[in-house]
């Protein structure tokens, strides 16, 4: 039981959505090339939430029999988007400047935060809790867990499973080793990019 169980997840999207495009705004007005850096890690963090809970959410959402394929429309988008991202990024940058990165970003993170803000919740704990009737066994129960929420002891736990899947499944090993071979050699490429926009902002 995470702090999500109890909040929902459409807050912990909505929230970080919201976050991604304020640390967005650093990056677009900088002052040095050390604010990019800060900004951009800061940026990362806030992002990197669909990462870790779009395949909880999709349980929610899609039948087990469809949750296969749902799953594999966002790795194949998370894998191609960075690609895919470069040429057009770059053709942004050579039009409208390098500025529009974090414009573009800030627009559609905006947008996002206020339409993940109005939809429905599917974290099923939450609905369940909510939609119940006063007295409800299982509802009764998920609150009881509530009360003995211990994050220090969650957070162990969620970090020692995740170890643990790594080294016990080969699918999640080799997406995990592929996903470090394309990250780091798309950002081995952007190293460029400091003294390119050093010379812009410092």
């Amino acid at each position: 039981m995470t702090c999500r169980d109890i909040a929902g997840r459409r807050w912990v999207y909505a929230g970080s959505c919201l976050l991604y495009a304020i640390f967005n705004i650093g990056c677009a007005f900088p002052r040095s090339i050390a604010q990019i850096i800060v900004f951009s890690f800061l940026s990362g963090v806030a992002g990197s939430t669909a990462v870790t809970n779009i395949a909880a959410s999709v349980s929610d959402m899609f039948p087990y029999a469809y949750a296969g394929q749902a799953m594999a429309l966002f790795v194949v988008s998370a894998n191609v988007g960075p690609s895919v991202g470069s040429p057009i990024g770059e053709a942004v940058a050579e039009n409208l400047g390098y500025h529009w990165w974090y414009y573009i970003n800030i627009i559609i993170a905006g947008t996002f935060a206020i339409i993940l803000a109005l939809l429905p919740e599917t974290q099923p704990s939450v609905v369940i809790v909510r939609a119940s009737a006063p007295g409800d066994p299982l509802a009764e129960k998920i609150r009881q867990r509530r009360k003995g929420l211990n994050v220090a002891k969650e957070m162990w736990f969620v970090t020692s499973e995740a170890i643990k899947i790594f080294f016990t499944e080969p699918i999640v090993a080799f997406l995990g080793i592929f996903n470090g071979f394309a990250y780091g050699l798309l950002f081995l490429y952007l190293d460029v990019s400091p003294p390119c926009l050093g010379e812009q902002v410092c």
